[in-house]
This record gives C-alpha cells, structure tokens and sequence, in this order.
C-alpha cells in the first residue's frame, strides 16, 4: 500500500512540480557590448520587470537625456520564457537594459551571459558600504563579482497572538517571547507549553522551512542533489510539531489557513513585513497580534535588478541603480518601503501599526536584515527542488511514507524534473 502510495504521491509531486517550475529552458544567448561607446549609444532606457512595483518605487525618476520605457509583463509569462525572450531577441532601441527578478530567481540570471558586472559601470562593493551584507553577497556569480542590486526587502518575522502569548508565558512583550523562541530547540520547548495551555504554536508545520532552510542549497559541493542539514532537521522538527500536535495542517493560502486568523488557539505565524502591515487586514480585523524576530533570520519576497550585458545605455542604468538601490531613494504608492539601505531604514520615521496594538515594526525588521546568513550557495534549481522537497517530506511527516520512502520519491521526481543533475 505504501508503495501505491509512494507511486501516485511521485505522479502528482512532479506533475505540480512540472507546472509551478518556471523559466524557459533554451539558452541565452552571451553577447556583450565591444566598447563603452556601444553601452551608451542607445536613447532609451528599457526596463524589464514582473509589474508595476519597481516603476512606483522610482516615483517618477529617470536618468537625465534618456526616454524611460517601462515595459510590464504578467509573472507567469515573465518567468515561463518571456524574459528569456526579449533578453535573447529585443536588440537595437528596444534591447532590454534592466530588468528586475525575484530572489527566487536571482542564481539563474546572475551569469555572465544574462548580467553584466557592476563594475563595467563602475559600481563596486565599496560603494555599497550601506547595504545589508546579505543582499551583497546573494547579488554575486559565481566568479564573485557583484552583479545585481537588491532593490527592497521584505524582512521574515515572527507574528503571534497577544492574549495567547500572555496566556502561555504570562508576557505579550516582543523581546519577552522573543527569548522564549529564539532557536529551534526553544521553539520546540515553547511549542509543547503552549499545547499545555490549550494552544496550537502555528497554523502548520510548512511555513517553518523557509526560515529554517530557506537560503540553503540542495546541490552540495559535487554538483550532486543533497537535502542540507537545515532542510533535513526541519523535516524531524516538522515531524514532532505534527506528530505531538503542535502545530495545525493548514495549507499555506488555502481557505482553512486564512481562517485560521480567526482562531483563538493559534499562536503564531512565520510571515513578512508586506503580510503584516497590508495583507493580515483582509483575514483579521482585530489588533491583538505582535511581530518578533522568531528563530531564524529570513526574507519572504523582494527583488533585484540586473543591467543586462547587450545594454546600450550603460551610464544611465548605473545612474538609476545608484539612485534607487544604493542610496535608497524608493518610494511608493501602494506600501511602506524596507530599502537595502541601514541609514535610510534607520532614519525612517517611527510609526505605530494598530493591528500590532501599537508596536513599532522597525527595530523587528532591521533586527533581521542585520542577522542574515551572509552565504551565497543558491542554485538555479534550489526554488522548484525545495518545493518538491517539501512536498515529498510531508507524507514521512504525517506518518504515511517512511523517511526512506519519502527520500527516495523525493530524488525520483527530480530526477524525472532534472535528468540533467548528478546523482
């Protein structure tokens, strides 16, 4: 029966797989520039990008004696070939000068062939002393050269309940329960007191990989497909949380986990700044929630913006990029902005959240852009093969599979995915 089990549950995995994996698979096309007078020979200025976000965040800015053309695309089609097109096919006053991914995407562009190293425009690390020192490190190829700038971040935090946290450590007090949770070992320990006192610690056990294993590889020093060691304890901690009941089995945006906002006796949450100060109104009204940093330090989302190696408007793509992505000069229309930038984020005016009964979200997201793990070990292949990880774990997790089982429909469904990889 397991085995059945094992051979639909490998069908549907790579079948979602398949259908979630984005990014064409043809190859793009190296073509650099031959001199400078060819970088900078173009009239306009071509951005690329998912939506709207990084032209609101410009807020009307553009480099001096060139045409701005912004050019939008639907996220799907973006990433399912459309980038890969016109990096490969837009040439002459259309080529595509900047473009702006998803960190998600970051390892698959960041090559010679499809972004162009900042120091062609004269932009070195040395000019990016106010950065987070994880958005430099994670915006580099593999020779090491700075090649993408981090355009916003979105911090990871920790949102729990109030009355619960009072409830189950007599505080609501951020740094209070902040000690409570502030590794694994103690999230562990808190969670089987809050079951004590009626709670469940979260909404599921899934929204814990991302903090737990999120910047870390699946392709070890061999170029071979190996589960890291945070992805591998998250699975045995993920197995305790559910197998104790400590935690729901509410799929992450699915109608039960946004009901779950309305549930008393969930405590917490692993979410970003943009869920916190905009998306929580739309399943919660009510302002008995707080944010604090959590076990781990992450990032849910954000963007980077590459200079395209073909670009003919070099002087005025490193101009915009300074502009917004060193000095931090973003604004926007839709949400408050967490720059890459300490001394902007710093002086940022303090402000109060409602929904956080008062609390100043501030020193939480700093707090986590500072911690950061600084390494860059990503692979084009880690965000689908995460996915697939974490599906495929599930069934050892919920008791159906056996650890072994679960592995080896892991390894044959990306393998099915990526026959290209070392076993």
């Amino acid at each position: 029966m397991k085995i059945q089990l094992a051979s639909a549950m490998l069908s549907i995995v790579c079948t979602v797989s398949t259908l979630a994996s984005t990014g064409s698979e043809f190859p793009l096309k190296p073509l650099l520039p031959s001199t400078t007078q060819d970088m900078n020979s173009g009239k306009k200025l071509t951005i690329y990008s998912y939506n709207e976000e990084f032209y609101d965040l410009m807020n009307g800015y553009a480099p001096s004696g060139v045409k701005l053309d912004y050019v939008e695309h639907f996220a799907s089609d973006y990433y399912d070939g459309g980038l890969d097109d016109a990096l490969n096919n837009r040439t002459g006053e259309d080529v595509v000068d900047i473009y702006i991914i998803e960190p998600n995407y970051a390892a698959k562009y960041l090559t010679p062939q499809t972004a162009l190293p900042l120091s062609k425009l004269g932009i070195t690390e040395a000019d990016c002393t106010e950065m987070f020192q994880f958005n430099i490190e994670s915006c580099k190829n593999e020779a090491g050269e700075l090649s993408a700038l981090s355009v916003i971040n979105s911090p990871g935090v920790f949102m729990y309940r109030r009355s619960a946290a009072k409830a189950i450590f007599g505080t609501d007090d951020p740094a209070e329960v902040q000690k409570h949770i502030s590794d694994w070992d103690k999230y562990l320990d808190s969670a089987k007191l809050a079951k004590e006192k009626g709670y469940y610690m979260s909404a599921n056990f899934t929204d814990m990989f991302l903090p737990f294993a999120g910047t870390e590889s699946f392709i070890d020093e061999n170029g071979a497909i190996s589960p890291g060691k945070n992805a591998q304890k998250w699975a045995e901690t993920a197995k305790t949380m559910y197998q104790n009941g400590y935690c729901r089995d509410y799929t992450t945006w699915s109608e039960r986990w946004s009901n779950g906002f309305t549930e008393p006796d969930i405590f917490g949450w692993f979410t970003a700044n943009w869920f916190v100060e905009f998306t929580l109104d739309i399943f919660s009204d009510e302002t008995d929630w707080a944010i604090c940093q959590g076990p781990a330090s992450y990032c849910w989302g954000g963007s980077y913006a590459i200079v395209n190696p073909k670009t003919d408007n070099a002087a005025a793509a490193a101009e915009l990029l300074r502009h917004t992505c060193i000095e931090g000069n973003l604004s926007s229309s839709y949400d408050r902005v967490i720059p890459n930038n300490r001394s902007v984020l710093s002086n940022t005016p303090a402000y109060t959240l409602p929904q956080l009964s008062g609390q100043n979200p501030l020193p939480v997201y700093q707090q986590v852009l500072e911690s950061m793990d600084v390494s860059h070990a990503a692979s084009e292949y880690d965000y689908d093969i995460s996915s697939i990880y974490t599906m495929c774990m599930t069934e050892y997790i919920i008791g159906d599979l056996s650890k072994k089982e679960a592995l080896n429909m892991f390894y044959d469904c990306v393998y099915e995915r990526y026959p290209q990889l070392k076993k």
